[in-house]
């Protein structure tokens, strides 16, 4: 599979986890973009989301932090732009559906969070973009990942698979 200009059968392809780690500052947000293209990073990964769409409004707290941390259309679209000049890929976690299509538009990945793996919407949704599908695996049983990919293959085809899918091991405990 060729991934961020790699061949992943005999190269490693570098991904800078930037995630909601600028806070929600589009410019924190590129500050990491340019370190990380600096570092020579292949690709740099953020977080789309529509908190309404998976926070409860039952914990005003964690809801309002997680407002604060997201990133509207306009501050991916120039993140975007922005890694494009620095010849870093950008692509992003889909943790609702509704960002799929405009992650589609941006970025050549749609990343699939662990806590997604048995979200079966926005697996679906992303694999039927015709875009490469990264999902990660943290937590996940052989069941559940086997049934993430028999999403993606119904989507793709047998044939396409092995090109449009990564499954990523990760480790979500820490530490371990």
């Amino acid at each position: 599979m060729k991934l961020f200009g790699r061949n992943l059968e005999t190269d490693v392809a570098v991904i800078a986890e930037v995630g909601v780690n600028h806070e929600g500052n589009v410019e924190t947000a590129r500050n990491i973009l340019r370190a990380a293209a600096s570092a020579g990073a292949d690709a740099v990964k953020f977080q789309s989301y529509t908190p309404e769409r998976f926070i409860s409004s039952s914990d005003p707290e964690r809801f309002a932090r997680v407002s604060r941390f997201g990133l509207d259309e306009a501050a991916h679209r120039s993140l975007a732009k922005t890694a494009t000049e620095l010849g870093i890929t950008f692509f992003s976690a889909a943790i609702t559906e509704d960002w799929v299509p405009l992650i589609a538009e941006l970025a050549p990945v749609i990343k699939i969070a662990s806590g997604d793996l048995t979200f079966e919407p926005v697996i679906r949704a992303a694999a039927a973009t015709g875009r490469q599908v990264i999902i990660s695996t943290g937590n996940g049983n052989v069941e559940e990942i086997d049934q993430a990919v028999a999403w993606v293959r119904d989507e793709v085809g047998e044939d396409a698979l092995a090109d449009r899918l990564a499954l990523l091991h990760c480790i979500s405990a820490y530490p371990t």
